[in-house]
């Protein structure tokens, strides 16, 4: 049992006689070298055990009071900078349809008649059909057969007209037909859709050179579009009997639209009357396209 203890034993031993000795000194008021020496020699290792120990043990505690700093710290900035990227992504899309719109005024101010901006609300694209629906309908003015183009050009026309929307048929559409003209050596044919990025001009005679890299415009021939208008440029051109088979790529991009342009017309200006709206929903509904292309509107019939 003694020999078990016998470490706590010494050192109650050692400590009880220093602490007499220190008794001792305090009541003859004299300083013993040895007492001192031998009180430190004991007192000094403890003290320092127990500094490095308070020390070590503070160190971990404010190390890790700096790492929750660090981390919340952390946590905050990462919360600021997305919240900055969230911005900065939607200061640059205001940016970019601020420049759309502007690019749309001063296309708007350029073109002769009225024109109404409609946003792109939703799109059809499927095998049969390539459609649109903008936020404009007959509160706005739109008929039938208008024609629908950005500042980089035509898009299509206007199919169906609802009270507060409209369906937009695009020139890639197969029902869509668009009269034109090849920009320098004025050949005229007919640009069709294929439901496809690209389109198709017909009937142009193989006697007329074709160039790729050649712009295409509206001829206005079908009293739907303005002469002139950029549709597209030629990109491939092969014989086919009789005419060539010109591929067209449209010069609008079809696929990112997000504002557009209808030309208006005047009243009495080649009205008609269309589908009803009843009518334009079921069809749409049923099939997502017109099962034949629309005729253009602004030919009066024959007597």
């Amino acid at each position: 049992m003694f020999f078990r203890h016998r470490n706590l034993v010494i050192l109650t031993v050692v400590l009880f006689a220093q602490l007499s000795l220190l008794a001792y000194q305090s009541r003859q008021n004299q300083d013993i070298a040895p007492i001192r020496y031998g009180t430190i020699l004991v007192i000094a290792p403890l003290q320092k055990s127990f500094h490095v120990i308070t020390s070590t043990v503070q160190g971990l505690w404010w190390g890790y009071i700096d790492l929750r700093k660090v981390r919340r710290t952390s946590q905050d900035l990462a919360r600021e900078l997305n919240d900055l990227k969230m911005t900065n992504q939607r200061l640059q899309n205001e940016a970019g349809q601020a420049r759309r719109l502007q690019a749309l005024l001063d296309f708007r101010q350029e073109q002769p008649s009225r024109a109404v901006a409609a946003q792109v609300i939703g799109s059809t694209a499927t095998g049969i059909s390539r459609l649109l629906l903008i936020d404009k309908g007959q509160d706005a003015g739109l008929r039938p057969d208008l024609p629908v183009m950005v500042p980089d050009g035509v898009v299509g026309k206007v199919l169906y007209v609802f009270p507060h929307a409209a369906q937009i048929l695009l020139l890639t559409d197969s029902s869509s037909g668009i009269a034109c003209l090849l920009e320098n050596s004025r050949a005229h044919g007919i640009l069709k859709g294929k439901n496809t990025p690209l389109g198709e001009l017909l009937f142009v005679p193989k006697s007329e050179p074709i160039v790729i890299g050649e712009k295409v415009l509206t001829s206005g021939e079908d009293g739907i579009f303005p002469k002139g208008l950029p549709v597209g440029t030629v990109v491939s051109s092969q014989p086919g009997g009789s005419f060539w088979e010109i591929g067209v790529q449209p010069l609008a991009r079809l696929n990112q639209l997000e504002e557009v342009l209808v030309a208006l017309r005047e009243p009495g200006e080649g009205d008609s009357p269309g589908p009803e709206p009843n009518v334009a929903a079921n069809s749409a509904s049923q099939t997502g396209a017109p099962e034949t292309p629309a005729q253009p509107a602004d030919k009066p019939a024959a007597p």
